[in-house]
This record gives structure tokens, sequence and C-alpha cells, in this order.
């Protein structure tokens, strides 16, 4: 049997570690321009080259170059050529004179269309080796994920802001935006269902790219059908048709259902999440709704959480009443906006908030038809305070 040499060995060994990094970078990712300088800043290094270019296709069928290394930026701005024969000779101007000899190009495929190509010229016009052209193959293979991943979530933003957007000129449409949300939840469920297993591999088996992509569909289907309850959830607020059924629960294992809901969340913000609820101390309210006004808190405090911050949920009792405080140590609430933050699709600008401006005034809402009260406390040194209260009750 034929020995690889240990030089090789290495060489591959590193190669393949670089190449998990790279996964791991596209994974994370958080745009589609992120992802584009990623592929071919990973390009540039994987391959030891000078000149790299990542081309996507036109809504007219072109090939225009998103990202690239090495290349006269005003030349990469006309360029747009149909992916053919003759497209090497047309990039020589971009790539140098060492173009046509140096040339190693994959094309980026999605569901079986050719959606791109990424193309590396190596230095001095050098002829490209398996190894090159499998490590380029490899890299294409996790950006044609990554990017479709990135369109998905531009699309679901402009989802997003279309609700938004219906929402503010339509007050009054409550009815018709919970036929929609229904209309909606039905076809999401069965595509969640699909997806459960495609990834359990119920239909067979799946390599890493097929494994990641379904995950990032269903991550994206999640999200989706957690917008959609949210606007159902402000539909039945806002016509007053959403009634509570309210008794004893326990306040420390719904706080830990709620911390337990953000997932890895707080771990990718590096922020630690600290309850100090004592057992034994029950309120009077909805248990799945109490859980779900935490949710929103802990989201909204998590969003604004610098790195390496903390979140701290306590609770205690004031005579009557159970009080719950979930603080961050974020920038805090401006002056005069402590009572704006809980209007519907109202969002703080400047401080790199996102998401639908619903989650306080849900949470208010729903606290409200559990006869309690949520606001934001003023006299915080630091950060946001947000003080729940509620009836206190005898345990069942």
């Amino acid at each position: 049997m034929r020995r690889v040499p240990e030089s090789r060995r290495r060489n591959s060994a590193g190669a393949l570690t670089r190449l998990t990094a790279v996964s791991r970078a596209l994974t994370y990712a958080l745009s589609l321009e992120e992802v584009l300088d990623i592929t071919v800043e990973c390009a540039t290094d994987l391959l030891a080259v000078e000149r790299v270019v990542l081309m996507l296709v036109d809504e007219e069928g072109l090939l225009r170059i998103r990202a690239s290394r090495g290349v006269d930026a005003g030349l990469v701005n006309d360029f747009g050529e149909k992916l053919d024969e003759g497209l090497i000779s047309r990039l020589g101007g971009i790539l140098g004179p060492h173009a046509a000899a140096g040339f190693l190009g994959v094309p980026l495929v999605v569901r079986g269309a050719v959606t791109g190509l990424l193309a590396v010229v190596s230095p001095g016009g050098a002829a490209a080796t398996k190894r090159d052209e499998w490590l380029l193959s490899a890299l294409a293979d996790q950006a044609s994920v990554a990017l479709e991943s990135a369109r998905s979530e531009r699309s679901r933003s402009a989802l997003e802001e279309r609700f938004l957007e219906v929402l503010r000129e339509g007050g009054h449409h409550e009815d018709a935006l919970r036929m929609v949300g229904h209309d909606l939840k039905s076809p999401l469920s069965a595509l969640n269902g699909y997806l459960h297993l495609l990834e359990t591999e119920s239909y067979g088996p799946l390599n890493d790219a097929q494994l990641a992509t379904v995950q990032r569909l269903t991550a994206i289907t999640g999200h989706v059908s957690a917008l959609v309850d949210t606007i159902l959830d402000m539909g039945r607020l806002a016509s007053g048709s959403l009634r509570l059924q309210c008794s004893a629960v326990e306040v420390a294992p719904v706080v830990a259902e709620a911390v337990t809901m953000l997932g890895v969340a707080p771990a990718e913000a590096e922020v630690d999440i600290v309850a100090r609820v004592p057992a034994g101390l029950f309120a009077h309210c909805h248990r799945d709704r109490l859980r779900q006004v935490l949710v929103h808190l802990l989201e909204n405090a998590l969003r604004y959480s610098p790195p390496q911050s903390e979140i701290t949920v306590a609770a205690g009792t004031d005579g009557a009443e159970v009080v719950i405080r979930v603080a961050d140590q974020g920038p805090g609430v401006p002056a005069g906006k402590e009572e704006e933050i809980f209007q519907p699709y109202r969002r703080l600008e400047g401080q790199g908030g996102a998401g639908m401006g619903l989650g306080l005034a849900i949470a208010r809402g729903l606290v409200e038809r559990m006869s309690g009260t949520i606001a934001l406390d003023a006299e915080a040194a630091a950060g946001a305070t947000f003080v729940l209260t509620l009836r206190r009750s005898e345990a069942p």
C-alpha cells in the first residue's frame, strides 16, 4: 500500500482544520455581505493566492462581482458577463496577466442551479493542483449554503418589515390579521414537520452541507412561526378577545423554563443570566403566559446587553404582591421614553436594537390580563430594570 508522506498528511489536516473554522464563521455570519467577505478572505488564505473574485448571478442572468481581493475596484464595479466559455478571457483584464494559465474557478450551486462563481488565480500563473481544486470546491459548497441562508434571512426581514407596515397602517384590521396568521400557521407546521423528517434522516442520510441547510431552514421557519404567534397575540390583545384562566403558579420553575427557552442565545452573546428566585413563591397568574412575559423581558434585556455582562431575574414579595425584577447592564432607556417603549411597533433608535417592537407591548398586555402591572424602574442606577407585579397566592 502506498504511504502518504507525513508533510502531506499535516497539510491536509491543517486544511481540514481551517475548513472547519471557515464553516463555523459562515454559520454565524449575520448578513449577505459578511458571507461574501468571509468567503473571499478564506479563499485567499486557504490557497495562498493574491487575486480572488466571487461572482453572483443577477436578475438578468449576468455574473456580477460581489466581493474580491487583489483586483481593481473600478473594474469590479463595471463587470457583468455571462457564464460561458469566454468568461476567463473576459476576466483577464481584472485578474491580471496570469489569469488564463493560473485560473481556477468553481460554481456556487443552490438546489441544482448555478448561482455564482468563486475564482482565484495562482501566483505566477502556476497550474492549480488537485488539492487546490478540492479546497476551493469545499469552500464554494459551504459558501453556497451560507449565501442561501443569508438571502432567506434578508427575505424574512423584508417580510417582517412588511408586517410592521401593514400593522402601522391598519390598526383596525385585527380580524384580518388573525385570519392571515391562521392561514400561515398550517403550512408552517407542515413545513416544520417535513424539515424534522429530513433532519432526523428519515428519508436517508444527509451530507454535512445538506444537514446545515436543513438546520438553517428549521431556524428560519421557527422564527417566522414565532413572528406569526406574536402578530396573533397582538391582535387578540388589541381586540380584547384574549381571556386567561389564572391560578396559583410557583414562580421559580417558570423562570427556569423561560431561561431555557432562550437556547444558546445568551452564550453566543457572552451574557450570563442569573436567577435569584426563592422556592415556594406562588403568584396568581397563567403559567404559560407568565413564561411568555419573562421570555419577552429576557429577550429585550439580551438585545441590549453588552458582552461579558449579566442579566438578573430576582423575585420576592411586597405585602400581598409578588415582585419580579429583570435587570440588565445595557445602555438603559433614555429619559422620557419610559412609557413609549411599551407602545406597539416602537423601537429605540441608535442602540443596536432589533425586532418588531411588540415584545414589551405584549408583555404589558398579558400582565394586565392577569391583574398585574409592569413598568420600567426609573430609579435604577444603570442599565434597564423592568418590574413585574402579580397578586401573591398560597400554594395549591
